[in-house]
């Protein structure tokens, strides 16, 4: 009875997620297309810009300290890259038998875990010292610089609905863990 639950969970998640992921929401190339902007490029650049705006505010208001960090716009970027790879992951944990999961179950949780946290700290470590830094943000800075505005707010409009679709998958990756961790319980509970 609780796998059919689960299952059904399970298809409903899925086809949430790739009803989501297939939406096309207008027909001609954006301007970030066309100028070659990446989603997450696109989120590194208002975050940043958000950053930046912020503390020439407190500096106006006469703060002496900064309130937003913008160099450290990274980080989402990671969060979320590293959201939809757990969320690949917890996938394909869903697919195994239960022989697979008794077999990872004895090899113990320090090890089938401790992977994940060296793969996110490579991302961050990646992110940070060569990917997405002050000098990529100022290529940005000059590629949106040369749109219009109704162009920026389409481009800030889909930095939105990307944050939001990521939530929602770290959201549904957390759900799918537990349910993971559910079946694993259940399937132990049976062996012994």
């Amino acid at each position: 009875m609780k796998n059919k639950k689960n299952k059904g969970i399970n298809q409903k998640i899925l086809s949430f997620y790739l009803y989501i992921s297939s939406l096309r929401l207008r027909t001609k190339p954006s301007a970030r297309k066309q100028m070659n902007i990446s989603l997450f490029e696109n989120t590194l650049y208002w975050t940043w810009n958000w950053g930046e705006r912020r503390n020439r505010q407190a500096m106006k208001e006469g703060g002496k300290y900064r309130v937003a960090l913008p160099e450290r716009s990274f980080i989402n970027i990671t969060i979320f890259q590293f959201a939809y790879f757990m969320f690949f992951v917890s996938l394909v944990l869903h697919t195994f038998s239960n022989e697979t999961i008794i077999m990872l179950y004895e090899i113990g949780g320090r090890f089938t875990i401790t992977p994940f946290g060296f793969i996110f700290a490579f991302m961050f470590l990646i992110h940070s010292e060569c990917i997405y830094t002050e000098k990529k943000y100022n290529a940005l800075k000059a590629k949106y610089a040369q749109m219009t505005d109704a162009q920026k707010q389409e481009a800030k409009k889909t930095n939105r609905i990307f944050c939001l679709v990521s939530i929602l998958t770290a959201t549904a990756t957390v759900i799918l863990w537990s349910l993971y961790a559910d079946k694993v319980k259940e399937v132990v509970r049976l062996v012994e």
